[in-house]
């Protein structure tokens, strides 16, 4: 089942997660779209390994519903501006990376995900259960 992209709107922060790892998805315009099978299939394993998920576009919501409403299985949040980049250090799109429950970053990645990559993403978020 998708997660709608509905455009309501959503504060962000951080909240302790009690030792939970987020997962965090960072993408922007049609570039990212190739990945989406990809990052699916890494939610519903790192999900089983109690770890959250989430999106993070940062097209505007009208560019992000045509490109990810239809078939992202995770909630994503539309953050279309440069305070965003800045914030999590966007180099290059996609990005992927993994919050510790403490909030620390523990695991960051920019660009396609080969099969070696989401075995090693989904090791860390194994560790954590």
């Amino acid at each position: 089942m998708s997660r709608p992209i509905t455009g309501r709107e959503a504060e962000v922060a951080y909240v302790s997660l009690k030792k939970k790892s987020l997962l965090i998805i960072l993408s922007a315009g049609g570039v990212c779209v190739h990945e989406i099978p990809t990052w699916n299939t890494i939610a519903k394993e790192a999900t089983m390994s109690n770890c959250t998920v989430r999106g993070l576009s940062l097209d505007s919501l009208e560019d992000s519903k045509k490109n990810l409403s239809q078939s992202v299985l995770f909630e994503t949040y539309i953050m279309p501006n440069m305070a965003v980049r800045r914030a999590y250090r966007v180099v290059s799109l996609p990005e992927v990376m993994i919050v510790s429950g403490s909030g620390t970053v523990d695991w960051v990645h920019y660009g396609s995900m080969t099969p070696d990559i989401v075995s090693d993403l989904l090791s860390k978020t194994r560790a954590d259960r």
